[in-house]
């Protein structure tokens, strides 16, 4: 029995070895808790109730569940507070003046389930009042509560942490618990928690209003018009109806994947545009530069080191088509022929010494016909190289070619040298992973099984499967239509 550690052990916890839940659990579980907390973060607490008790999300069950809350002042809401007006009243106020749904994440959400286990009393909230504090207990004076208590009829648990998220789960806190009638500490920690309870003012209907307030109920119907109108109704990207940036209006496909485009690329940062030969990719390509042109130069901020403002846009395409985009080009858009990036110096800021190209001013980089530009993923042509060199920008790209030809190739080749500014650990790691093992299995010209129409091919193409691969990789990037769609 002596070598038992866990029967000789102190109840305490930090977050050295283990979170402060583990002492909490047992008393939030066990079906009539009180829960004293100074700091008043209100969805975290409701959160946590409703992760912890899975029967808070049944109101309607036969469990017997009484989990009571009071809530101290926080110093965000002790301003508030200093006002004449009731606690509770200004405790609404505060949450009601916030703009909209504001969560520190998606768990937060879970909060808006509490208000069934509200309605039905199985959770019950209460505001600490200091003038009842100051009737039934004699306090005087602007006092705040700031004590932190868990009791049940299993025990009390007292110490630094606060009925929150980081104070339960990630702050370094203190505490420790006494089992009921282990010690005579235990029984006052129960009696001051039951105390500030009782000069807590109720808060059901405040805490009510707040949930309605925060997350509407409606129809999925409705949840789906909603998200679809939101998903397609940010006005700066709808340009289909100004004839003013190429003299007509687009077409129904051409606004959708224009708006789609601007979405993936103010997400990501590139994007791929797919549609056949003759869908209007150069009014689209205009479209793009005017709304992505406005959109850049609103979020990103003017260059620290030469104090110039990265704006408008710049299309690299064949000289055969720089007078189609001549044609249709506004004044936040100049078109460059792909032929110059390959015999021209690109000239950057402060560089007058020679002539040059001066991609470093445009904000956002369009490449029509991108498979035109062929780097290959080991030997990139000097097209491609200069492309490289330009400063990060928004990157769009236009081209009739299916994915799955050297559109492919010349992505990879984009990503894998960019993808630390636009991309996660994970992904560039997949990609890195995936053209090693391709350079590790390149065909051997004197293997007598290997297929002819594999050696025809040149030697930076990919597979089939790595293609297979590097399209799933690439589709967050890209939008496209097909010819039935046209």
């Amino acid at each position: 029995m002596g070598n038992d550690i866990s029967v000789i052990a102190p109840k305490v916890g930090t977050n050295i070895d283990r979170p402060v839940i583990n002492l909490y659990r047992p008393h939030i579980v066990s079906g009539d808790c009180l829960i004293v907390t100074g700091y008043q973060d209100f969805l975290s607490s409701l959160a946590i109730l409703m992760k912890e008790v899975p029967e808070l999300k049944e109101p309607e069950g036969d469990s017997m569940v009484r989990i009571r809350i009071s809530f101290g002042i926080d110093t965000a809401n002790a301003q508030r507070l200093a006002k004449p007006k009731p606690v509770k009243e200004e405790m609404k106020l505060y949450w009601l003046e916030r703009s909209g749904l504001q969560v520190e994440d998606d768990d937060d959400l879970l909060a808006v389930l509490a208000k069934h286990a509200i309605l039905a009393g199985k959770i019950e909230l209460r505001v600490f009042d200091p003038v009842l504090a100051r009737e039934k207990l004699g306090i005087t004076g602007d006092r705040r509560m700031h004590s932190k208590i868990v009791s049940s009829p299993k025990g009390a648990v007292a110490g630094s942490a606060n009925f929150s998220k980081s104070g339960l789960y990630s702050n370094i806190e203190y505490a420790d618990g006494l089992d009921a009638g282990s010690h005579e500490l235990q029984f006052e920690r129960t009696q001051a928690a039951e105390q500030i309870w009782d000069v807590s003012a109720d808060w059901k209907s405040e805490a009510l209003e707040i949930l309605d307030k925060l997350i509407k109920p409606v129809s999925a119907e409705d949840a789906m018009a909603r998200m679809i109108s939101e998903q397609k109704g940010f006005e700066p990207w709808i340009t289909g109806s100004r004839k003013d940036i190429t003299g007509h209006t687009l077409y129904e496909y051409q606004q959708e994947l224009t708006y789609e485009a601007c979405s993936i690329t103010y997400d990501h940062g590139i994007t791929f545009v797919e549609a056949p030969t003759g869908s209007g990719k150069t009014e689209i390509g205009c479209h793009l530069a005017e709304a992505l042109s406005e959109t850049f130069t609103r979020v990103i901020p003017r260059s620290p080191v030469h104090g110039v403002a990265r704006k408008n846009a710049v299309v690299i395409a064949p000289p055969k088509v720089i007078p189609s985009w001549k044609k249709y080009s506004t004044n936040s858009l100049e078109a460059v022929a792909n032929s110059k990036l390959a015999k021209q110096h690109l000239r950057g800021a402060g560089d007058d010494k020679r002539a040059g190209l001066r991609l470093d001013q445009f904000g956002v980089l369009i490449i029509d016909e991108s498979h035109t530009v062929t780097p290959g993923f080991e030997q990139a042509s000097q097209m491609a190289a200069a492309i490289e060199l330009a400063p990060p920008s928004w990157n769009v790209c236009l081209s009739a070619t299916l994915l799955g030809n050297r559109d492919v190739d010349w992505l990879a080749h984009m990503q894998e040298k960019r993808a630390s500014i636009f991309m996660t650990p994970d992904y560039i790691q997949s990609m890195g992973d995936l053209f090693d093992r391709e350079m590790k299995q390149s065909p051997d010209i004197f293997d007598q099984n290997v297929p002819v129409a594999v050696l025809s091919e040149p030697e930076t193409t990919l597979s089939r499967q790595a293609r297979n691969e590097l399209s799933q990789l690439i589709s967050p990037f890209l939008t496209r239509r097909q010819r039935r769609c046209v």
